[in-house]
């Protein structure tokens, strides 16, 4: 090879080494490459001689060209990563420097492909459909999230910032703060030791408090009101006999003194009762 009619060699170019040559109308190319990682490109004459060159913005756009995996990922040419496949719709990245939304819509803003080197610290990790286009979330190396919406196309439309990642889980169908939990976790009620409440044997309204065994001791009633849980709660800790809803209720006294085995267990069954009440159906003792 000759540049100007002077011989090219490996010190010809500060920097610069040829690695890999093939035909081109004619002639040939030759692929170089600096020590700092970039590469460039000769066309030269069937003599060698060079006629023209040209930088690389992206060496894998070659590979092909030269039948030969320069960056070592194990693939001749281009080839795209998977980065979530959660929801409906895919988000991968692609060696051509873009990311691609369900394998083949490429993210843009301004004109411009947006792929994993375009916002220095900034890293695209879901997409989803969104009035007609995509909301693509994205995350800073800092753990600041963010969020583009765009169109159909990929084309940027708008941004914002996510103050609390998990306002978004639901939305991606990920569970994107690690918690084992996608979006917001329900409350829980505390789970109570058995599923029968303790109450004091038919007639025994004082003194040592005796337990014979355990009873069920709620069932189910229709069409209660406001007014009627208001009316159970005195029944509770009332006696003899009270009619609630038309429905006749035995009540009894529990003894809750400081020796009797109920007495560090009233609150805690109370609030579940009246927990159960609120939370899920109607039910009388």
């Amino acid at each position: 090879m000759s540049r100007d009619g002077v011989k090219t060699g490996p010190d010809s170019i500060p920097g610069w080494e040829a690695v890999q040559a093939e035909a081109f109308n004619g002639g040939f190319k030759v692929l170089w490459k600096n020590t700092d990682g970039s590469y460039g490109e000769w066309i030269t004459d069937a003599s060698g001689a060079y006629i023209s060159s040209a930088s690389l913005d992206n060496f894998v756009d070659v590979e092909t060209f030269y039948n030969v995996d320069l960056n070592g990922d194990g693939t001749i040419g281009h080839k795209t990563t998977s980065i979530e496949t959660a929801g409906s719709v895919t988000l991968a990245s692609s060696t051509r420097g873009v990311y691609l939304v369900n394998g083949s819509v490429e993210l843009t803003r301004d004109g411009a492909k947006a792929g994993p080197d375009s916002f220095p610290g900034w890293e695209a990790i879901h997409a989803e459909a969104f009035n007609g286009g995509f909301k693509v979330l994205w995350k800073n190396a800092n753990g600041d999230y963010g969020e583009w919406i765009t169109d159909a196309s990929g084309a940027y439309i708008s941004s914002t910032t996510i103050p609390d990642v998990i306002d978004v889980e639901a939305f991606y169908s990920y569970d994107i703060n690690g918690s084992g939990t996608v979006g917001y976790e329900l409350p829980k009620l505390a789970q109570q030791s058995s599923p029968a409440q303790k109450l004091a044997p038919e007639g025994e309204i004082s003194g040592e408090a005796g337990w014979a065994g355990t009873v069920d001791v709620l069932e189910f009633v229709p069409n209660v009101t406001a007014e009627i849980v208001d009316e159970f709660l005195s029944v509770v800790f009332g006696a003899g006999e009270t009619k609630i809803a038309g429905i006749s209720v035995p009540t009894k006294l529990v003894d809750v003194s400081s020796n009797s085995d109920l007495a560090n267990e009233t609150d805690a069954v109370t609030d579940l009762m009246i927990a159960n009440l609120l939370e899920e159906d109607s039910f009388l003792l």
